[in-house]
């Protein structure tokens, strides 16, 4: 199973900084997935849902910032604590 990754067009918005039909929950999906390629599916709906849970209406900011990093996993693990 592979994980999402940004098409060469998406890689251009996130570049540019957005796009006239894009809202920041798109914008913060994107920049998720261009931090953190390769990320499942779900982990990623379960990220997205985290982060605006977390920010609010920063959350956007907060990814760009650096506020909210990612942290590269070996495919199959799950950190210590995270039930299945």
């Amino acid at each position: 199973m592979t994980g999402v990754k940004l098409t060469s067009f998406g890689s251009s918005i996130v570049r540019r900084g957005g796009h006239d039909h894009q809202s920041d929950d798109d914008m913060l999906l994107l920049e998720i997935i261009k931090r953190a390629p390769g990320m499942a599916k779900d982990d990623l709906q379960r990220c997205f849902v985290a982060i605006l849970e977390e920010y609010g209406a920063d959350a956007l900011a907060a990814v760009q910032s650096g506020h909210v990093q990612f942290e590269e996993v070996r495919a199959g693990a799950r950190p210590e604590g995270e039930a299945q």
